[in-house]
């Protein structure tokens, strides 16, 4: 089922992207790391696939991501490799701080802010330090509402390029 809900896209960037926040979602359901390794697998084929390595390529946060989620400590170097040269790497590294703070290492997630940023800049870091040692508690039932209807900009969702063009 899932390969005939990916075949629709015909742009690899679109299935990387998809295969990279499937792998984010298992990862953070903490369901079996090894689905979750199977779809970071397919990503990074999708990723390879690419035929012009310089053009825009907004999967490849997904995929770093999907990295840092699975063993931030292991996949760190490898994670900051896979969005070197890309756009916007500093919402990237701040995923990568949530990710440290859901496995419980809050002085690395700390540790991930570059040093020289703004105050703004930091409570960015640090509300996403918050967020991810969060996901790991216990959701109670009254926040759920709360939870549905968040604001659309603080949702993490991939990017897609239109397969038209």
């Amino acid at each position: 089922m899932a390969y005939n809900f990916l075949n629709v896209f015909k742009k690899g960037l679109n299935r990387s992207s998809l295969y990279g926040y499937a792998s984010q979602l298992v990862s953070l359901n903490t369901q079996q790391q090894e689905v979750a390794q199977r779809l970071l697998d397919s990503a990074r084929v999708e990723i390879n696939r690419m035929e012009n390595p310089g053009a825009f390529q907004p999967n490849r946060h997904q995929v770093a991501i999907a990295l840092m989620y699975l063993d931030p400590d292991k996949n760190s170097k490898e994670a900051y490799r896979t969005i070197k040269n890309t756009f916007d790497k500093f919402n990237a590294i701040t995923r990568f701080s949530r990710a440290y703070a859901f496995r419980g290492n809050l002085y690395e997630a700390q540790q991930q802010a570059p040093l020289l940023i703004s105050a703004a800049d930091k409570s960015f870091f640090l509300i996403n330090i918050v967020k991810g040692y969060n996901l790991k508690q216990n959701k109670k039932e009254e926040w759920t509402k709360f939870q549905d209807n968040r604001l659309i900009f603080s949702r993490n969702v991939p990017i897609y390029l239109n397969e038209n063009e």
